[in-house]
């Protein structure tokens, strides 16, 4: 399993690498930039088990696993193409190692982390967790579908060179830092084998973009080197888990402030 993990980070981050792999540069971003930037991000990286309502068990269960997603950040691509319309953001990975617990009552505790990954000039880092409650194993009991209300947290750290907007023949770094919250409301039904599942949402995300050397912002947002903002919306998804024996593999599409991903897992559960 841990020889799989690290395939998985090696994979993620080439793949991550390769995104940001050409002279990307923001420059002269105005409020509604800014706000873009975060939406996207927000998108992106906010929290997926791709996994239903229902518990890992009545009492206690755990299950270990991968997730990879994929997203595409149309309105970063279109900033970055207003610099260098040659440029192309391809899909933007995100997932990472998954860890899951239930406890007696219908609740379950989530982990889902990538470590800091990168080299000089890309660095990433994504953690999240979630708790959640299934109602339906307890004062619910009656229903014949699963129910779960879940809570979410992802923080993000991406740190990436660029071109300095003023000594363009001098690279800089350039940091966002993002702190996503999310509230869901999940139905799945248990076939035995399978269990899909739907779920709708609300995500906020708070970002902040820097820059270690000339502003890269518009004056009328700030006249300094780092700038905020914040993103909000309704998320909805859908998915399925599919079982056999101790493992599982899993699908889900997601759509949140306008952003499309697609996510998949791989895990074992006992």
């Amino acid at each position: 399993m841990w020889k799989l993990k690290t395939l998985f980070l090696i994979v993620l981050m080439g793949m991550s690498s390769c995104v940001w792999a050409q002279d990307i540069q923001f420059d002269n971003i105005d409020k509604k930039d800014m706000e873009n930037i975060v939406s996207d991000f927000t998108g992106v990286f906010t929290h997926t088990s791709v996994s239903g309502a229902a518990p890992l068990g009545s009492l206690f269960g755990f299950e270990v696993g991968l997730v990879l997603s994929g997203s595409k950040a149309e309105k970063i691509e279109k900033l970055v193409k207003e610099q260098d319309p040659n440029a192309d953001i391809p899909i933007l990975p995100s997932g990472g190692v998954l860890g899951i617990i239930t406890v007696p009552l219908g609740f379950t505790f989530e982990a889902l982390i990538i470590p800091e990954i990168g080299d000089s000039n890309f660095k990433f880092q994504n953690m999240s967790a979630a708790a959640k409650w299934s109602p339906t194993e307890t004062v619910l009991s009656f229903l014949p579908l699963s129910i779960a209300i879940k809570g979410h947290l992802t923080k993000t750290d991406l740190t990436f060179k660029q071109p300095d907007p003023v000594t363009s023949s001098v690279e800089v770094n350039s940091t966002f830092k993002n702190t996503i919250t999310g509230i869901q409301l999940i139905a799945s039904k248990n076939l035995v084998i399978a269990e899909p599942y739907v779920g709708i949402g609300y995500i906020h995300g708070d970002g902040e973009l820097s820059v270690a050397g000339n502003s890269i912002f518009d004056p009328s947002v700030t006249s300094g080197t780092s700038a905020s903002a914040t993103a909000s919306g309704a998320q909805f998804f859908g998915g399925a888990e599919f079982k056999l024996l101790i493992f599982k593999l899993a699908a889900e599409y997601s759509h949140h402030l306008d952003i499309d991903r697609y996510s998949f897992k791989a895990s074992a559960f006992f």
